[in-house]
């Protein structure tokens, strides 16, 4: 929502750009954001009350990058692509 309210001209020039995808999940996760690409895979988590775990995980083990990739796609699925602000 801070991103609607008060936009940020470098973020907004970041959604231009190709190699950068922004997804949105509608539905209630416990997930705060994650990412994943050829060399890692990166996690950040709510905690069972709601608030954003400071806790971060990143892995670089492959299984654990193929498991980040799994994920993304079945978020993927029902999620929303933003492509402006």
């Amino acid at each position: 929502m801070k991103l609607q309210n008060q936009p940020d001209p470098s973020f907004a020039k970041l959604l231009e750009n190709d190699l950068f995808n922004l997804f949105v999940y509608p539905k209630k996760s416990n997930l705060l954001t994650f990412a994943y690409n050829d060399y890692f895979f990166f996690m950040k988590l709510f905690k069972d009350t709601g608030e954003v775990d400071n806790s971060e995980v990143l892995c670089s083990n492959p299984f654990a990058i193929e498991w980040g990739k799994e994920l993304f796609e079945y978020y993927l699925k029902d999620s929303i692509t933003i492509t402006e602000l």
